[in-house]
């Protein structure tokens, strides 16, 4: 099939899956923003951090996973993907109850290094301790839906989603207004979705269907496959977990140098940045399985036509997103709180963070390509540069300009990061690369 009707192919389904994803703890900043208030906003933003850092184990085991399913299924050795998808489904299920028991051991400390204050700590604490019942299954469908989509079946891990997204859409506003829950009740809406989700996986799976078919035997990790998926995984682990530690540190420094009403403020705008790159993320995750595939095929040609035509559909996408951010900063909070202190805030702030949309496409594309071919050193050293220089621009900027430089520094650290991206690309597609035009 031609590159670009591939990537749409799989870019479509792979959007929505995203859309889905992100539209959990959307529609619960809403909910709670309208039924709890502006101090809610910003519970949800502590707790996301530690979300994203579960996320990372998720992605570690699936993106791993997914590129050694796809390459394996390239290269003709059915047998090896099958064993790559049951040992990736076993880590996650282990990984998430883990994280879920100790967790739960320690909600006061917990809330505490994620930066609960006075204000927050409750609603912080009301909220952490019933998503951590999620994380399991939160886990094992991060991880299902990366093998799905690597054999080809985005449309599968799309329904899987959009359904449990259609249920925490439903019960948000019986468990928050109808049952007067407040921040528990978003949190137990995105726990039922999350299990809805997992139970749809389980019934593809115990179907058979699918390219990859899996027995219970597969269930059995296999050491050297859990040894590939780990190294090829722990760029994207890397980054993501750096990405949560520097939201912890943000949210941190906002506290201390512009109080709890900044960290609200950015909760909006960071989920409103995150739906808006939908549409380009949902593009870059259709680039793993077609160069990976192909990449195992021995067709550099095809895997250098994949990386560029994602990259120009990315872009055009964050044009748009970034034009709405710029222009029409207040609106978009006017759809979580019409506290005129928070929309005074956070409309700079939004700016600010809009920049970012700008050098997203380079910077997002290049260690998932690096990850799909097998190269997991390169990928570790992109994923690693944008958390490492945001750190260093919050601490630098907060002194010099006070909140406004912490929320700067995303849009800094991604600018000089897609440099270090093109850079690594132009010297992979030179003849004398791998993927130079040498290469078959």
């Amino acid at each position: 099939m031609p590159i670009g009707k591939l990537i749409a192919r799989l870019a479509i389904p792979s959007s929505v899956a995203l859309f889905v994803t992100s539209t959990y703890n959307l529609v619960d900043t809403i909910f709670v923003g309208r039924g709890v208030g502006p101090l809610a906003i910003g519970a949800l933003a502590l707790v996301f951090p530690l979300q994203m850092f579960v996320m990372a184990f998720g992605n570690l085991i699936g993106i791993g996973a997914a590129s050694v399913v796809s390459r394996a299924l390239g290269a003709g050795e059915p047998e090896r993907a099958r064993s790559a998808a049951g040992t990736a489904v076993t880590l996650a299920v282990g990984v998430g109850v883990f994280v879920a028991a100790v967790g739960s051991l320690f909600p006061d400390r917990l809330v505490t290094i994620l930066g609960g204050t006075d204000d927050l700590r409750d609603l912080t604490i009301a909220y952490v301790t019933v998503i951590l019942i999620a994380e399991p299954f939160h886990l094992f469908n991060l991880a299902a839906t990366s093998l799905i989509r690597a054999e080809g079946e985005a449309r599968v891990a799309m329904a899987t989603m959009v359904a449990g997204m259609l249920v925490n859409i439903a019960l948000d506003p019986v468990f928050i207004f109808g049952f007067g829950w407040g921040v528990q009740g978003a949190a137990a809406a995105t726990l039922i979705g999350h299990i809805v989700t997992t139970g749809m996986i389980v019934v593809f799976y115990a179907r058979g269907r699918g390219a990859v078919r899996l027995r219970a035997k597969d269930l059995r990790p296999a050491r050297s496959v859990v040894r590939e998926t780990l190294t090829i995984g722990s760029s994207g682990f890397v980054r993501q977990v750096s990405t949560s530690v520097v939201h912890g540190l943000r949210n941190n420094l906002l506290v201390l140098w512009g109080g709890t009403l900044f960290v609200s403020a950015f909760g909006v705008v960071f989920r409103s940045l995150l739906f808006l790159a939908l549409p380009a993320m949902g593009i870059a995750q259709a680039l793993p399985p077609i160069a990976g595939y192909n990449y195992g095929a021995n067709r550099m040609d095809r895997v250098r036509r994949s990386v560029w035509l994602s990259i120009g559909a990315c872009t055009l996408f964050m044009w748009i997103g970034f034009a709405i951010m710029w222009l029409f900063p207040g609106a978009l909070f006017r759809l979580f709180s019409n506290d005129t202190d928070l929309i005074e805030i956070g409309i700079p702030i939004m700016r600010v963070n809009a920049l970012a949309l700008l050098t997203f496409p380079i910077y997002f594309n290049g260690p998932s390509f690096y990850q799909a071919i097998g190269k997991p050193g390169r990928a570790l050293v992109l994923a690693s540069a944008r958390p490492i220089l945001a750190a260093i621009v919050m601490l630098i900027g907060v002194r010099m300009v006070g909140p406004l430089g912490v929320v700067a520094a995303d849009p800094i650290a991604l600018a000089i990061g897609s440099i270090a991206v093109v850079a690594f690309l132009l010297k992979s597609f030179r003849g004398s690369g791998e993927l130079g035009r040498g290469s078959t």
